[in-house]
C-alpha cells in the first residue's frame, strides 16, 4: 500500500480539522512531500468554495408547518417496540 492510499482517505477530515492531533501531524508530514495529495487537497478546497457559494434557498413556510404538524401529531412511544433480531429470524435474510 502506498502512502497516498494510506493518507488519501484522511484528506477531507484533515481539511475539516477533524483528526486527532497525531493523525493530523502524520497527514501534514505526508502532504509536505506529496504533490498528488496536495493537488487532491486543492481540489477539495475548490469544491468547498463552490458549495459555499451556492444559494441557500429557504423552504416554503408550508413545509415547516407540515413538518411541525407531523412531529407533534403522534409522538412515538419510547422505547420503540422494535424487535429487529426477531423480525430477521421470522422474515428471513434481507436481500
Amino acid at each position: 500500500m502506498t502512502d497516498c492510499e494510506t493518507f488519501g482517505p484522511f484528506l477531507s477530515a484533515w481539511m475539516d480539522d477533524d483528526l486527532a492531533p497525531g493523525e493530523r501531524r502524520a497527514v501534514a508530514r505526508h502532504l509536505v512531500g506529496c504533490p498528488d495529495c496536495q493537488q487532491t487537497l486543492r481540489a477539495y478546497g475548490g469544491v468547498r468554495r463552490l458549495l459555499r457559494a451556492m444559494p441557500h434557498p429557504e423552504p416554503p413556510r408550508s413545509v415547516a408547518r407540515a413538518v411541525r404538524a407531523r412531529l407533534t401529531a403522534a409522538p412515538p412511544s419510547w422505547p420503540l417496540d422494535w424487535d429487529v433480531a426477531g423480525d430477521a429470524q421470522r422474515d428471513g435474510p434481507a436481500l
